[in-house]
């Protein structure tokens, strides 16, 4: 999961993800990975979640 999300950041485009975040599907972009924690973009606002919160990544 860490190389995919490695591989995401270096894109752009940044391409639009799937997974499940503490039981929700969520759609977003994968901004930036610092050691355990992942921004992404959901919509027009910036989150922080621990990487082991994600489960079930799809590139779309």
């Amino acid at each position: 999961m860490r190389s995919v999300l490695t591989d995401l950041i270096k894109k752009d485009p940044k391409p639009f993800c799937e997974a499940s975040i503490g039981g929700q599907t969520v759609r977003f972009q994968v901004i930036s990975k610092r050691n355990d924690i992942v921004k992404i973009k959901v919509g027009s606002h910036i989150q922080s979640i621990p990487l082991h919160d994600l489960s079930d990544l799809t590139i779309l």
